[in-house]
């Protein structure tokens, strides 16, 4: 099938020839896709967003996360005007990110949030908004290229 021309598999029915030409073409698209969303991928791996190089007390991501936008780099920071039921009130309702602590002997209560620490460089969104109009546009081309193929093959 993978060195079977897409007219040779048209005589099997026009769909499965249209069919396997979509696939091979989608194929490429999204390699290129791919391609260009290369430079993200790239600085998400690096040790600098994700504060590898400067923490190194920060557990290591598991490998397949490496090239993610996921951070382990994080830190509990004062937070005096949160409230407990701003955790969980919302959904999902969870109190992992929030904590409370009072002295011994103290009425005072001390809240606490835990914060990303990594920053985004704007540049990487416009890779992705080139990555997805890419494709958007790839596609459409791809349905009026398929249309005419299938014309072909009807021949």
């Amino acid at each position: 099938v993978l060195t079977t021309k897409e007219e040779d598999l048209a005589d099997f029915g026009i769909g499965v020839g249209v069919y396997f030409y979509t696939v091979r073409c989608l194929a490429y698209i999204m390699f290129i896709a791919g391609l260009i969303s290369l430079p993200p991928l790239y600085h998400f791996a690096g040790g600098p967003y994700n504060g590898d190089e400067d923490l190194p007390d920060q557990p290591a991501r598991f490998w397949p996360l490496r090239g993610s936008a996921i951070c382990t780099d994080e830190s509990w920071v004062p937070c005096p005007t949160c409230e407990r039921t701003d955790w969980t009130d919302t959904f999902p309702s969870t109190l992992d990110r929030y904590a409370e602590f009072a002295e011994t002997n103290s009425t005072v209560l001390l809240k606490f949030i835990k914060v990303n620490n990594c920053r985004l460089d704007p540049k990487l969104g416009f890779y992705t908004y080139v990555a997805l109009w890419f494709v958007i546009v790839a596609i459409g081309v791809l349905r009026h290229w398929s249309k005419r193929k299938e014309i072909d093959f009807d021949e």
